[in-house]
């Protein structure tokens, strides 16, 4: 006879009236803080206000850039490399930011805040760079905009629209800066783009705020003028012709001060007049123009970039502080009171992760991939201090660590954790193409590529074919001797599956091991394949999969993709959705019945992103399904996905792209994604088994995507998400105060 935990009703009333949950988790980031920062700006009215933008997305120092905050809600999730970032002298607060798709938008909070302004870069003028944003000081809504091709364009409403400007002298001249005189707002410099085509490097100046341009130092074939700094009195100093060169003339003629090497960037502290040049070698700072400087290269990290931005500013604590940017190590600051350079990075959670992994009896380890960068970056994460610290290795594999698998039944050997990976697949070096599938067997110190039975490539190089692997799964009762029900408890594991795409052909989007990773074999092929047709084609690729807890049987989520070659809306026909295989890949069954359609669409139904079955009944799963308008809805089966129902309401704003359910609690299921048309990324947990959801969003949660969430074995109440910003982890409200499992 089955018996269920049973309190009595006192003692119930007593714990709830001690545990009554709240509205929403409380979050804390735990880094890594650091990541590639790309732009770094300061407040021009407030002094110790500075602004950083990353992979992250952007960032607001209060205290000289000594601690930061994630900013930016509002953003369109595409302003981690901008094509210009700049602040209005005269609105406090003000910021606008032109993103990598060349739209334009303005912040009036000091960038917590922003929304787009309605302008877009034209379609045939949108380049990587060139693009050239300057603020009109003395007015409150006035900007200028320069262009490749030497168009210069002027907005007056705060950058909803922009006219043509002037085209005259600048015709076919692209501008690298723009640079109001402080001391005359009329007074505007412009320093030109390709010498080798247009005569050389000009300086051109203007009287009447562009209206009109005059020439003021004729090109030279060799030169490149960048970081015009105004010293008073027509006086002027910028990087010229490879060297720190002042201009007592308005920039008439120049007089090199010190050479410098290509790259060097050039700040000035306003409030005492010190000058800094710093390039990813050398550090100088001068209080006399250069005529002689100090060095102030200490601590500074040579990498193969350059610091492309720098900020300097006055610091009450300290006098100074100069921040540069680093694709590593995030923000370096040097100060009057510190003789080397320093990371300055507390609060700067701007490395994007996935690959969330958390280790039963060991809460405070972490493991998680960063997945962009190099692949000279390292990929794999670790903490074992609850992101105090991190540690990180695997180098030179793979440009980007999506998804880390833990092999539990190997635990109990704490420098032999097996641990799997997936990304994407490289070239290193010179060598031949790895397959984006990884191992380790010691935790995660060392790693290899699982290439063995992958497609060969047939180019130059050799190496295997294969391109993103986006998942790996281990079997869990794939053990030499598993036991009558349940998971195996001693290992190791010896069945994967991994998905991915590749140019040899779909089926290879879903692979098997039977030997641990030793070697594998295509079981994807009778998944959907691609059709063209000749208007344009469809396709779909497997993202998720689930085993079941009663069975065999193992299902896997698609997305799909479907255009016509004229960029006109395109009806899929493909199938998509979720498939079932009862043989181990060798034949799949579509399983998507009661799942939405694609509008008019009689057979293809809208992606599913993420899947999870029910830990210990057979058949029983839940699955995310696109909205169209920016939103999920999740959907459960009770028969194995021969009918899906709508579980719960539609979740507004979220793109869902995890499901998770309490392994003790099954009705307990979490739903985590990516926020939709700049809204935060998103949080929901359902109590009834999806019947309905609470947000658990919010309450210093400034993050835009969430890519995984894990729920802490160690800990129920403890949730860990893997994000656009890092890993943060969350207190979620009690759901309860026993386990709702029959025992």
């Amino acid at each position: 006879m089955k018996s269920v935990l049973r309190l009595q009703p006192l003692a119930v009333a007593l714990l709830l009236a001690c545990i009554a949950p709240g509205a929403a988790a409380q979050w804390t980031g735990r880094g890594p803080a650091s990541g590639a920062v790309r732009n770094i700006l300061a407040d021009p009215n407030v002094s110790r206000r500075v602004y950083a933008i990353g992979d992250g997305g952007v960032f607001r120092s209060d205290d000289a850039g000594r601690s930061w905050s994630g900013q930016g809600r509002g953003l369109s999730g595409n302003e981690a490399n901008p094509k210009q970032f700049i602040a209005d002298a005269d609105v406090p607060g003000r910021l606008y930011l032109i993103d990598l798709t060349g739209q334009l938008f303005r912040s009036d909070d000091a960038a917590a805040t922003w929304t787009a302004t309605g302008f877009t870069l034209p379609a045939d003028n949108n380049p990587v760079s060139g693009v050239v944003l300057q603020d009109v000081p003395g007015s409150q809504n006035s900007l200028l905009l320069a262009l490749p091709g030497g168009y210069l364009l002027k907005s007056t409403d705060n950058g909803a629209s922009f006219e043509f400007f002037n085209l005259g002298l600048l015709w076919s001249r692209d501008l690298r800066e723009l640079a109001f005189d402080p001391a005359n707002p009329q007074v505007l410099y412009g320093t030109t783009e390709y010498p080798q085509q247009f005569g050389g490097a000009w300086v051109v100046r203007s009287g009447d705020a562009g209206a009109t341009w005059e020439v003021q130092t004729p090109g030279n074939q060799s030169a490149y003028v960048q970081d015009l700094t105004f010293l008073g009195d027509g006086r002027l100093i910028a990087i010229y012709n490879d060297s720190i060169s002042t201009s007592e003339d308005n920039g008439r003629s120049w007089l090199p001060r010190r050479s410098v090497v290509f790259g060097t960037r050039l700040v000035r502290i306003a409030q005492t007049g010190r000058l800094f040049a710093i390039s990813n070698t050398e550090c100088l700072m001068s209080d006399n123009e250069f005529a002689d400087a100090v060095a102030c290269t200490s601590g500074l990290r040579p990498n193969s970039e350059m610091y492309p931005s720098i900020a300097a500013v006055a610091d009450a604590t300290e006098g100074w502080r100069v921040l540069a940017n680093d694709r590593v190590i995030g923000i370096n600051a040097l100060s009057s009171a510190s003789p080397a350079w320093a990371p300055s990075n507390a609060g700067l959670h701007n490395m994007p992760v996935r690959g969330l992994a958390l280790l039963p009896g060991r809460p405070q380890t972490l493991l998680a991939g960063r997945y962009n960068g190099l692949a000279a970056d390292a990929k794999f994460l670790r903490s074992n201090d609850r992101g105090a610290s991190w540690t990180a290795g695997m180098t030179g594999l793979t440009n980007a660590l999506r998804y880390i698998e833990v092999d539990k039944t190997t635990l109990a050997n704490p420098g032999g954790v097996h641990l799997y990976g997936t990304g994407q697949g490289i070239r290193n070096g010179s060598g031949p193409l790895v397959g984006g599938i990884f191992k380790s067997v010691d935790g995660g110190s060392n790693w290899v590529a699982l290439d063995q039975g992958l497609p060969p490539n047939t180019g130059s190089g050799g190496g295997v074919r294969m391109s993103t692997m986006r998942k790996i799964k281990l079997d869990p009762r794939s053990c030499a001797s598993p036991p009558a029900q349940g998971a195996c408890t001693q290992g190791p594991l010896q069945i994967a599956y991994a998905l991915g795409s590749s140019g040899a052909g779909a089926g290879w989007s879903v692979v098997r091991s039977t030997q641990a990773g030793a070697n594998w074999t295509p079981v994807g092929s009778a998944l959907p394949s691609g059709i063209t047709t000749d208007t344009g084609y469809d396709s779909v690729w497997p993202i998720d999969l689930e085993f079941d807890a009663a069975s065999s049987a193992i299902y896997v989520a698609t997305f799909g993709v479907w255009e016509n070659d004229d960029g006109s809306p395109r009806i899929p026909a493909i199938r998509n959705g979720v498939f079932r295989s009862d043989n181990r890949g060798t034949t799949w069954s579509d399983r998507s019945n009661g799942l939405p359609l694609v509008p008019g669409s009689a057979s293809t139904h809208q992606n599913v992103f993420a899947l999870v079955s029910h830990p210990v009944q057979g058949g029983v799963l839940w699955a995310s399904s696109v909205i169209d308008g920016g939103a999920s809805r999740i959907y459960k089966t009770l028969d194995g996905g021969a009918n899906w129902f709508a579980s719960g309401p539609v979740l507004d704003n979220c793109d869902v792209r995890d499901l998770q359910v309490d392994a003790l609690a099954p009705n307990v299921v979490f739903a985590s994604g990516h926020g939709v048309d700049g809204n935060p990324g998103c949080v929901w947990r359902s109590l009834d088994g999806g019947a309905s959801w609470t947000s658990l969003g919010g309450n210093g949660l400034p993050v835009s995507q969430i890519h995984e969430l894990r729920q802490d074995p160690n800990d129920r109440q403890r949730v860990v998400l893997a994000t656009d910003r890092g890993v943060w982890e969350g207190l979620v409200p009690v759901d309860r105060i026993f386990s709702d499992r029959e025992i």
